[in-house]
């Protein structure tokens, strides 16, 4: 039980995401865990004077919409009065979505966010809170 304590130990003491914030709407952070050794971001620390190879952890965001945001969703499938189907794009209220990935060196507490977009992760600028 001493590895599962210490593993709790160094989630429970890991700093909280310094992004509040992303492209002007709100986010909020889920809990510390440690991400998996399979992964497709660096496992290695960017830090210069760090460099560490081993376990990092993980956690993810959720950008909430501003007040009055929507977007443009298929309506229904409506026909036409000879039969054919057609269907419109409609205004909806946007939604939150979890698009955002925080990893944290399990030495030097290292912070790393990105973005995942249709594509890739893409590196998220801490200072301004939008992409690099």
């Amino acid at each position: 039980m001493t590895g599962l304590t210490l593993v709790w130990d160094k989630v429970r003491d890991l700093p909280a995401v310094p992004l509040t914030e992303h492209c002007g709407r709100a986010v909020t952070w889920d809990d510390w865990h440690l991400a998996p050794n399979v992964t497709h971001i660096v496992q290695k620390c960017e830090q210069a004077d760090c460099l560490h190879e081993g376990q990092k952890f993980k956690t993810t965001g959720t950008v909430h919409p501003a007040e009055g945001d929507t977007i443009l969703a298929p309506s229904r499938e409506r026909r036409t009065g000879s039969g054919r189907t057609y269907g419109a794009l409609v205004r909806r209220p946007a939604h939150p979505v979890r698009s955002l990935h925080a990893f944290c060196c399990a030495r030097c507490r290292h912070i790393d966010v990105y973005e995942m977009t249709d594509r890739d992760f893409v590196p998220v600028d801490l200072v301004q809170g939008v992409l690099f």
